[in-house]
């Protein structure tokens, strides 16, 4: 259930109260209704980023998108004509656990509430998820957890699949989780 409340609160006695009233056990929390800043990983492909930056660009998303961070060079010219920083963090030559490592310290910089990934096309090692529980977003074409792999389409054909999905996916703790919050 999700509840919106509106004034001035004090969060330490609201959640008390709400512990206090609902039944035993209940997960609580107290969300900001501030912009959440947000820093997007990256490989190669514009479409994703693309649509996100426009969307951000013409008010469409309640976020501020802090930095853009990518393996690949390619994004940097789309990402810098809307004034947002592009980092590349090369991926050639390191362990993942050793890129990971460069990329958390740099998201770190940026104390982003979220960390999107806009068609980023690398796993990420669980110590990195961890890093951010609750807090990474993989928006990705796949079909999860029927087809799993590179080529979800092609596997959804070849099983005779009619529908389309398209997946968010919360990456949870240092289990990866996925969760289905829309579907077209």
């Amino acid at each position: 259930m999700r509840t919106e409340l509106e004034g001035i609160f004090n969060e330490i006695t609201l959640l008390e109260d709400l512990k206090y009233s609902l039944p035993k056990g209940t997960n609580c929390r107290l969300i900001s209704s501030k912009r959440k800043r947000i820093v997007i990983l990256v490989t190669k492909e514009a479409h994703c980023l693309g649509d996100i930056l426009m969307k951000n660009y013409y008010g469409a998303l309640d976020v501020e998108i802090v930095a853009v961070i990518g393996n690949h060079d390619n994004l940097r010219e789309l990402v810098e004509r809307f004034n947002i920083p592009f980092h590349y963090i090369s991926h050639e030559g390191l362990t993942r656990i050793e890129h990971d490592k460069l990329l958390a310290a740099k998201i770190d910089e940026y104390t982003p509430d979220y960390i999107v990934l806009a068609k980023y096309m690398r796993v990420l090692n669980p110590e990195f998820v961890e890093r951010y529980p609750n807090r990474v977003i993989n928006i990705h074409h796949s079909f999860l957890p029927a087809f799993i792999g590179a080529k979800p389409y092609h596997q959804a054909y070849e099983r005779g699949v009619k529908l389309s999905v398209l997946p968010h996916i919360l990456l949870i703790m240092n289990w990866i989780k996925a969760q289905s919050l829309c579907r077209m």
